[in-house]
């Protein structure tokens, strides 16, 4: 059965989380701006040697030291007095060390103050907090429906949300979204055993489970109540047939198919307003 097959294949696939591969990338950023800024200032000095060794038959290490106080603008001195090519060297030598140190810190410090610490930050208070909640929801699945569900039975009429709420979603524009509305949010792939650790799911009191994969649907429940027996699932089906099958396993606690729910309020809906005609 394709239901079954593909839910197997979810159960054994070892999958990297969101949050590692965010990680990595962040760090690989750092990495090659760094190496990059090395490289740069490895050719701003040999450009000062060879200059100074040509113009000034300065010995290597001469040329050197007066590259690297010419470069920190520490001030020595010069090893002996420049001619006038040296001394044009010098300016432009100066004037194209300090451009550089400008661009290269502020591509550096925006790196550090906008991407790797500010990322790490928030991710440490949020993994942090959530380590401390018991008793919490976890929401997985976030579309026009998810929002409106979270609004509805999880916002009070003061606007506050009631309880903790983690909501847990893989798309980058929906996550970003339900954190301007104010959740807290983790960004990953609920299939991921490490993505429902992190959400707290063995101490959580209740999980909605509302993606439009009827597999990603099952493997989480039935993973949420293997961790944790109390939790109360409830689950979304698209496929009304898959929504018997979780039905009669008794995978979770309240299964729902909005289309199919939708069209049987819409007949019943019909069926009194005829019988109330008649």
């Amino acid at each position: 059965m394709q239901w079954w097959t593909t839910l197997s294949g979810l159960w054994h696939s070892r999958q990297q989380s969101e949050k590692e591969a965010e990680w990595e990338r962040t760090v690989r950023k750092a990495v090659v701006e760094l190496l990059r800024g090395t490289l740069y200032v490895i050719g701003i000095i040999s450009i000062g040697v060879f200059g100074y060794v040509l113009l000034e038959d300065y010995s290597y290490l001469d040329a050197l030291y007066q590259t690297v106080i010419t470069l920190t603008t520490v001030g020595y001195g010069e090893v002996q007095e420049l001619n006038r090519d040296g001394q044009i060297f010098t300016i432009f030598l100066m004037l194209f060390g300090i451009t550089f140190a400008l661009i290269y810190l502020g591509k550096l410090a925006d790196l550090v103050v906008n991407g790797q610490v500010k990322w790490a930050w928030n991710e440490m208070r949020k993994r942090n907090m959530l380590q401390e909640w018991n008793g919490h929801t976890v929401y997985i699945g976030v579309g026009k429906m998810g929002l409106l569900i979270l609004r509805k039975r999880f916002r009070g009429s003061d606007g506050n949300i009631i309880g903790n709420v983690v909501v847990v979603d893989i798309d980058g524009a929906a996550v970003d979204e339900v954190r301007e509305r104010g959740w807290t949010v983790i960004k990953g792939d609920a299939t991921d055993k490490e993505v429902l650790d992190e959400a707290g799911i063995e101490r959580a009191a209740e999980l909605w489970v509302m993606t439009g994969n009827d597999a990603a649907n099952a493997f989480v429940t039935l993973w949420a109540k293997h961790v944790n027996q109390d939790i109360r699932v409830t689950a979304r089906c698209v496929s009304p047939e898959n929504r018997e099958v979780m039905r009669a396993a008794a995978m979770a606690d309240v299964v729902v198919s909005p289309l199919t729910d939708i069209a049987e309020e819409v007949v019943k809906a019909q069926a009194e307003q005829a019988a109330a005609s008649s």
